[in-house]
């Protein structure tokens, strides 16, 4: 199992002994930033502007209408905030009238599938992944191996891949609130940002490489063949 949904999925069907979960992981060689952050937000027209961002499908279950919510907020304290919103599905267009509605419109860039995310996340002052439900969402790891500070919310294995105050900030599900506060924290404080990613940064090379995982695989097979 790669998540501990999937395992308890897989405990209902077989018996625990044979089950092991084994976390994803991703190509670290990959995912890296490759621009310094000033010189990635050119490639938006967003140099010097403060940027946050989400990447992933658009569905309801993503929560990214709560980040637009969270977004005003925090255009309404004063802040001079723009947001990528990467990827595509049943609820892009919801999603553009929402930020239509709460007068953020040109604060939203909606960028569609995109190849280059390690681009997108090197453009990040801080990732958002907002879902109300989630197993094990690579994106967070992307993010963390670019060197991105990270907000969430505590549902799935996120709880397990950030540690809360030490590695990102963590929140309840549905609430913009706390996400404006979240994403605010980050913004206001670089010394604190920077700390986190790195705590993150070091975590998902030692935990959550695909060389981490394909060792894990590699010792499962070893038990099993003769």
């Amino acid at each position: 199992g790669v998540s501990n949904d999937v395992t308890c999925e897989l405990n209902k069907h077989m018996d625990d002994s044979k089950i092991r979960k084994i976390d994803n992981g991703i190509d670290v060689t990959k995912y890296r930033r490759i621009k310094e952050k000033d010189e990635a937000k050119k490639y938006f027209d967003l140099q010097g502007k403060k940027v946050i961002g989400f990447v992933g499908r658009l569905s309801s279950e993503k929560g990214v209408a709560f980040l637009l919510d969270a977004v005003c907020s925090l255009v309404d304290n004063g802040e001079d905030i723009y947001t990528l919103v990467v990827g595509s599905g049943d609820f892009l267009e919801n999603l553009k009238t929402h930020a239509l509605s709460l007068g953020i419109a040109q604060r939203v860039i909606f960028t569609g599938n995109r190849t280059d995310t390690p681009l997108i996340y090197s453009a990040l002052d801080v990732f958002v992944l907002p879902s109300l439900k989630e197993a094990f969402p690579m994106v967070i790891l992307e993010a963390m191996a670019c060197g991105v500070p990270v907000v969430a919310t505590r549902v799935g294995d996120i709880p397990r891949i950030i540690d809360d105050n030490v590695s990102g900030l963590l929140v309840e599900p549905k609430d913009a609130h706390a996400l404006s506060d979240a994403v605010s924290i980050l913004l206001s404080n670089e010394d604190k940002a920077e700390q986190f990613a790195r705590v993150a940064y070091e975590k998902v090379q030692e935990k959550y490489s695909s060389i981490a995982m394909a060792n894990k695989y590699r010792k499962v097979y070893e038990q099993v063949l003769p």
